[in-house]
């Protein structure tokens, strides 16, 4: 009994230590931005992120995770801006690993993917379908499907929503834009040959080609005949003053 206090003493200590040697820090954006981080650090190590970490865009919170080592680490939940959870898994030294699990804005489980095998273990295409976006001729079948976005086109408006940054030149114009952006997705699943279509100026189409472009290799690749290919897409984005 003496060793089992004994042990608890210690761990008290330890754990009481570990947290009095961080500190919380809170950063705030622009107004146009409208982001503010809240996460821990050593106070020996004040720019390096270590402990809890939350994100916040127009005041709602979007994402809640753990930082060790200012490398993404642990359990981590995407929120879009209604407050919906729509992607939640793990990180290990800043990368996706084990199976993370993406949901629709209706809080169906739309996709189940394991990022060590990069395989995509479960996919309800019907709740997909459900969004405007997509074209209605969605390819089911092993030797035919259009490029799909790992987590769903949700997380995917997820990420781009909550990743925009209002152009500096649109914001002190108080206008909104809608900007058309056509993409191609390769064979390797790459985000490529970004533009912006129609162009409307004052720094919104270069916001949606970066917020496109970051997106990176997110894809599995379209098939078309049992082979990988590119795929082309259109995709609007929308920039509104609240």
């Amino acid at each position: 009994m003496r060793h089992i206090t004994l042990i608890l003493l210690l761990i008290l200590i330890l754990t009481s230590g570990y947290s009095q040697s961080l500190k919380t820090v809170k950063i705030k954006t622009p107004i146009r931005i409208r982001t503010k981080e809240i996460f821990q650090v050593k106070k020996e190590t004040p720019t390096i992120k270590n402990g809890s970490y939350k994100k916040y865009k127009n005041k709602k919170l979007i994402e809640v995770g753990f930082f060790k080592d200012n490398q993404k680490d642990s359990v981590w939940k995407i929120y879009n801006q209604g407050g919906q959870l729509i992607a939640t898994g793990q990180f290990l030294s800043d990368t996706m690993v084990g199976v993370w699990n993406y949901f629709s804005r209706n809080n169906v489980l739309v996709q189940k993917y394991d990022h060590d095998k990069d395989s995509l273990i479960y996919f309800d295409v019907d709740e997909e379908k459900k969004i405007d976006i997509l074209p209605n001729n969605y390819p089911g079948t092993a030797q035919e499907q259009m490029a799909i976005f790992i987590g769903g086109i949700t997380y995917m408006m997820t990420l781009l929503e909550n990743n925009m940054v209002y152009p500096e030149e649109g914001w002190s114009k108080s206008i909104d834009a809608n900007v058309l952006i056509s993409f191609v997705v390769d064979a390797n699943g790459n985000t490529t040959k970004v533009k912006s279509l129609k162009p409307v100026g004052d720094g919104f189409d270069e916001e949606g080609i970066r917020l496109v472009e970051s997106l990176g290799k997110a894809w599995i690749p379209a098939i078309q005949n049992g082979q990988k290919v590119k795929f082309h897409f259109k995709f609007p984005l929308k920039f509104k003053l609240r």
